[in-house]
């Protein structure tokens, strides 16, 4: 009975850091004053259309939040937070967003972003 009581409570605790604690890709499509909006997409093979997941969202920064430049690790195959962006939301990259936005890795801890992560923009080549 006794272990019964411990492995659900260990189950329990385990469900209930998932819902505080999420991590996952969107498009960032306005930042300022503390606050980003973000859209999630459906995945789509490749060559398909965007779909969108939901309705876009507004969500508040953590005071501590980490803005940095996400690289992509070869030898893992994961995305990992590089250096940190300058300005963090005030960045030229949150200033001109356009109507693409600008991709991110979002970490969020219940109603407040911890880190964003943004990836893409990539240098274009200097034509010789």
């Amino acid at each position: 009975m006794f272990r019964k009581m411990i492995g659900a409570t260990v189950v329990m605790a385990v469900a209930v850091g998932f819902v505080f604690a999420d991590e996952f890709n969107a498009t960032i499509t306005k930042a300022g004053d503390g606050k980003i909006t973000y859209q999630k997409y459906l995945k789509v093979k490749k060559g398909e259309e965007k779909k969108k997941d939901g309705d876009a969202v507004t969500i508040d920064l953590a005071k501590d939040a980490k803005i940095v430049k996400g690289t992509f690790n070869k030898d893992t195959k994961k995305l990992e937070a590089g250096e940190a962006l300058e300005g963090g939301l005030k960045n030229e990259i949150f200033a001109k967003i356009t109507e693409k936005g600008v991709g991110a890795r979002i970490t969020t801890e219940g109603e407040k972003v911890t880190q964003i992560m943004v990836v893409g923009g990539k240098k274009k080549k200097a034509a010789n």
